[in-house]
């Protein structure tokens, strides 16, 4: 909302004291009050970038964070050809359930499931892809007792055994 006028900029528009909606006071150019090029003292920007870069919410919180690294894994074996892990889900038709293609349902499947930072995410039937009724969270030895033989898994547990 445009106040009072503060004088004129060099090209000759007259610069206006304005209060944004979220409480700020800031000048601006009255020609760009006019044609709507500024609506705000800039908090709009701020918040259109926040928006941009903020994928699932999460990031603050450590839980979230491993979560959301679980699920972008999840879905990068699945669906990116480049990812080293690729030919042992996605190429052999393991796919992610279209219900987890968004993060926000798969957190809400996780938390409700039983997540805990030390578990790790089990397909229990591996010819399966992932979703809620082939998922389930276990520990790492629980994990490595339900592996397809034959995959890069399982050779590097074979010879790492003594």
């Amino acid at each position: 909302m445009a106040l009072e006028p503060q004088g004129k900029s060099k090209n000759g528009h007259i610069s206006w004291l304005c209060r944004c909606d979220c409480g700020n006071i800031f000048v601006a150019n009255g020609k760009y009050l006019r044609n709507g090029d500024t609506k705000s003292c800039g908090c709009l920007n701020i918040d259109r970038i926040k928006a941009r870069f903020t994928t699932h919410g999460d990031k603050r919180e450590r839980r979230e964070e491993r979560l959301h690294r679980i699920w972008s894994g999840m879905k990068a074996r699945c669906e990116i050809p480049s990812s080293s892990s690729f030919k042992y889900y996605g190429a052999r038709g393991i796919a992610v359930c279209d219900a987890w293609k968004k993060y926000q349902p798969f957190k809400e499947w996780a938390l409700a499931s039983g997540y805990k930072e030390h578990l790790t995410i089990d397909r229990m039937d591996n010819e399966k892809g992932y979703s809620p009724d082939n998922c389930r969270w276990v520990t790492v030895l629980e994990q490595h007792q339900n592996q397809r033989r034959g995959g890069k898994q399982h050779e590097r547990n074979r010879f790492s055994k003594g």
